[in-house]
């Protein structure tokens, strides 16, 4: 039944969409000013490594979102989503804190970059998923949730830059590291946030968990009973084709049924009389040929 006011779970998917995406745009606010002013990468060669970082982002949801359904679940890709951008974000406040280190800033940098790409691409696809969970099929107020989501999305992209920006990039190549060390405390945020709430919050209209069991595993209990039932209902199907034959061939064995006897007629059916008409008629024509032919 829907009602005007929202699952509590909503606002904490708020929060937690809010946090990560502070965290995603405030690192990317500043990162092509820390590859040219800071590990001083030419123009051409930052705006390859953004771009690439930038579609990589948007294409591992694919595959983060086939591991939820199929492996892990929701919870458990929130959870390693966000670890795995956490230690990507340390690792490019690592890098932005090596900078006379040349090679190992550079490698800290690529290494931040892959925890980000990988964290994305288990988070994004599936806490966006818990929203549509928490609502009947067909409840009014799933438009409106979607809303208030995105706007935990918007905020958190609009604030990101301005904090970022203001703490990391200062003219100064040393401080980039305070905008990145920003971002990374805002993800570990979201992983206390989402892992101490979900258990209280994240409960969908039938009063079960939400996220746990992964999709796949959901619909195999169910697939396995059909076939099962299937199986039985052929056996039977056969039992009661092979019941009238049997009882025929008693009946003829004995010569005749005799009187405190079920009538044979109890145990046939329709179908099981035409056979044994076409095989009666099928015996009197080769009988008459026989005869004939004599």
């Amino acid at each position: 039944m829907s009602t005007s006011k929202h699952p509590k779970g909503l606002y904490l998917i708020f929060a937690t969409s809010t946090a990560e995406r502070f965290s995603y745009y405030g690192m990317r606010a500043i990162f092509i000013l820390f590859l040219t002013q800071a590990l001083l990468f030419d123009k051409e060669h930052a705006a390859s490594i953004y771009g690439s970082y930038t579609g990589l982002v948007y294409l591992t949801p694919l595959i983060g979102g086939y591991i939820a359904d199929k492996y892990w679940g929701i919870r458990r890709s929130v959870f390693w989503g966000a670890i795995m951008m956490a230690l990507g974000q340390f690792l490019m406040f690592f890098s932005a804190s090596m900078l006379d280190a040349v090679q190992l800033s550079h490698w800290l940098m690529y290494g931040g970059l892959t925890f980000l790409i990988l964290g994305n691409g288990c988070f994004k696809p599936t806490v966006s998923s818990l929203v549509g969970q928490l609502y009947e099929p067909g409840d009014r107020r799933l438009d409106s949730a979607y809303t208030i989501f995105y706007m935990g999305v918007n905020v958190g992209s609009f604030l990101a830059p301005l904090v970022c920006g203001y703490f990391g990039e200062t003219g100064n190549p040393n401080d980039f590291k305070w905008g990145f060390l920003i971002a990374a405390i805002v993800t570990v945020f979201t992983v206390i946030l989402f892992e101490t709430q979900k258990n209280k919050y994240l409960i969908g209209p039938d009063g079960k968990q939400l996220g746990i069991i992964p999709d796949a595993k959901k619909e195999q209990p169910q697939a396995t009973k059909t076939a099962a039932q299937s199986t039985t209902h052929n056996s039977k199907k056969k039992r009661n084709y092979l019941l009238p034959f049997s009882s025929t061939g008693v009946s003829a064995t004995t010569g005749s049924a005799s009187a405190s006897s079920p009538p044979v007629s109890s145990f046939l059916s329709a179908s099981c009389w035409k056979v044994r008409l076409r095989r009666l008629n099928a015996t009197a024509s080769l009988s008459s040929i026989s005869s004939l032919s004599s």
